[in-house]
């Protein structure tokens, strides 16, 4: 009797472990104050969501975070609910509409999602500003990590993750 209670708290405890952080992560709740959490000084969290045509949140949908340090210059960003086997981009997008400018961005790293959706990409960035996307590299021409710009070939935005806010309009983020 002892064993099974034993073993039903290492799978409670688990389980628990694994569900926490994607029961945490709400657009509109304390973990995503306008799509940014602050950790120490320099270690911050910005949130992706995928955004439906009125670009609202899709209640469900795939989702990520990007943990960026603006010392150090690196990121990791963890995503959720994507697509399978897919290859993805985070990428830092700087114009103001991707119809028009399509080539005012810098893909960042790439990684490829597992077979349940979950990918794990680390990159160097030296701008805090501005907007990040996840973006699958099959929407994507250029090289990741090179600092040129790259271009986005096609435009399908149910496909992506998108900031909650941009970090210049949140105003929580100071530059040099």
């Amino acid at each position: 009797m002892k064993t099974k209670i034993a073993y039903f708290l290492i799978f409670f405890f688990a389980f628990i472990l694994t569900i926490s952080p994607v029961l945490a992560v709400n657009p509109n709740g304390s973990s995503a104050y306008d799509g940014l959490e602050k950790g120490n000084s320099s270690v911050m969290h910005l949130y992706m969501y995928e955004k439906d045509a009125s670009w609202d949140v899709v209640d469900g949908g795939a989702w990520g975070k990007m943990t960026f340090n603006k010392n150090k210059n690196s990121l990791v960003f963890n995503g959720h609910g994507l697509d399978a086997n897919r290859e993805y981009s985070v990428i830092h997008y700087m114009g103001d509409n991707p119809n028009l400018s399509r080539d005012k961005l810098h893909m960042i790293a790439i990684g490829t999602s597992t077979s349940g959706g979950e990918v794990n990409i680390k990159g160097s960035w030296d701008v805090w500003k501005g907007k990040f996307w996840l973006v699958p590299v099959s929407d994507l021409k250029g090289m990741a990590g090179d600092k040129v710009l790259d271009n986005l070939t096609n435009w399908n935005p149910g496909d992506y993750l998108f900031e909650y806010n941009d970090l210049s309009s949140i105003g929580l983020v100071s530059f040099p």
